[in-house]
């Protein structure tokens, strides 16, 4: 069997191989190197030079580069913070349900009860995946990072 194949993209053989053979895949991932207070002269221009890669210089010690390690590994692995608010009562603004980037008010409902798909009525969404705040959803609805989402239940 014979094909003429034209690729409108500038690759690499080893990506047209991997796209072929359909046996891998690449997944999002972070470096992050520690103890980068601690002073070894020329190391990390060695290190940029041998890693083919970028990476993020961190120290537990003096907490320096750990804020944009999670800002990146939010970022590169695609999660998003999901705010809840009870309804009636004001949204805990300091411990958001982490998701990934694409998650529905499903994911949200089976994530914090069994009981809760079978019982939906409509959720409230205030933020960057709702038209106006305070949107009317259904289960379907994708959202946004930093979203403040109210699940609304029938009675039992």
């Amino acid at each position: 069997m014979n094909a003429i194949v034209t690729v409108r993209e500038d690759i690499d053989t080893d990506s047209l191989v991997d796209f072929l053979a359909g046996n891998r895949v690449y997944i999002p991932s972070v470096v992050a190197i520690n103890k980068f207070d601690l002073k070894y002269g020329d190391l990390e221009d060695k290190i940029r030079k041998d890693l083919d890669r970028d990476f993020l210089p961190t120290s537990c010690t003096t907490t320096e580069g750990l804020e944009d390690l999670k800002d990146l590994i939010y970022e590169r692995l695609g999660f998003i913070r999901v705010f809840l608010k009870p309804k009636g009562g004001k949204a805990d603004m300091e411990e958001p349900l982490v998701l990934l980037d694409g998650s529905t008010v499903k994911a949200v409902c089976e994530h914090l009860h069994r009981d809760f798909v079978n019982l939906f009525r409509y959720a409230l969404v205030w933020g960057r995946s709702a038209k106006f705040p305070g949107q009317s959803v259904g289960l379907e609805h994708e959202l946004k990072d930093c979203d403040v989402l109210s699940i609304i239940t029938k009675r039992r």
